[in-house]
């Protein structure tokens, strides 16, 4: 071996590496936990029936089967390296396929991962463009006059609110609305300066009628938009704006009065009310209601 060689292999073997052969396991505990408390990226897992915490940074899932090892780049402790495959690499096409696992623990709260949720993504009685000046109405169980319905999906054409003349000029609210009847209805707000109208600018729900949301309709309009800086659907589910009905009497604090409530009329109480030292007095089928 002349000496050329023998320092080229000198070389190589100054670079050998220590291979750290990956060990299989299950993500959690035997207690169901994934994520260790009050330490971050650390998670649960069973290896030959042993927990232990094991550094991660993988999307998981609880009883997920992974590979725990160490990394060239990482050499000094162990982490998950990525999921045991359960199906092919390939699919019937012979094209690669790629898997993000299934990891809907991570998402939940209080997990560390979990995921905020705004009022549009929930779906019954969702209000949403598409297409058009036509909207999409979710199913959900309503309260009707006669008691509990279901409100199935179903789509509506506010085409015929808008005007078609002075484009951009005039804009108005209109309120959707679930009737006592269980039936959409729609409140037809008024036409103002674009520039002007404000939320004040919604219609009032109706007698009886529970507010979904107010879409905003403008001179000349021909499609309803619907994006993440700029939307038509104004979402009123979680607003309390409900129009009540026609024999309510509506009292957000009783305070300091005698009260009657007439027969046939309906008392709701929204708020704290103290009538220890007054008189409430319901007549016939008069009903105290508190919410």
């Amino acid at each position: 071996m002349n000496d050329l060689l023998r320092d080229a292999l000198n070389k190589r073997l100054d670079k050998k590496q220590s291979i750290f052969m990956p060990i299989p396991a299950l993500v959690g505990n035997d207690a169901h936990v994934i994520n260790v408390p009050n330490r971050a990226n650390y998670i649960y897992v069973r290896i030959s029936g042993v927990t232990t915490q094991i550094y991660n940074k993988k999307a998981v899932s609880l009883d997920m089967s992974v590979w725990v090892g160490k990394t060239p780049s990482e050499p000094n402790f162990l982490q998950v390296l990525g999921e045991i495959p359960s199906r092919p690499r390939y699919n019937e096409d012979n094209v690669t396929t790629y898997r993000n696992p299934p990891h809907r623990e991570s998402h939940t709260y209080p997990n560390d991962d979990w995921t905020p949720i705004q009022s549009r993504q929930i779906m019954p009685l969702r209000v949403t463009a598409i297409g058009g000046m036509v909207v999409r109405i979710y199913k959900n169980i309503v309260k009707t006059v006669d008691g509990f319905d279901l409100f199935d999906t179903q789509t509506f054409d506010l085409s015929g609110y808008r005007s078609l003349e002075n484009y951009g000029v005039y804009a108005k609210y209109i309120l959707l609305e679930i009737s006592g009847s269980g039936i959409i209805n729609v409140v037809d707000g008024v036409d103002i300066s674009f520039a002007d109208l404000d939320y004040s600018d919604i219609p009032s729900p109706t007698s009886g009628a529970q507010a979904i949301a107010a879409v905003r309709i403008w001179s000349g309009q021909l499609e309803l938009v619907e994006t993440k800086i700029w939307s038509d659907i104004k979402d009123l589910r979680f607003s309390g704006s409900n129009g009540g009905t026609a024999d309510q009497k509506q009292n957000s604090r009783v305070l300091g009065n005698d009260v009657t409530i007439a027969d046939t009329e309906n008392l709701i109480v929204s708020e704290y009310f103290d009538l220890a030292d007054y008189a409430l007095t319901l007549e016939g089928d008069a009903v105290l209601e508190i919410i």
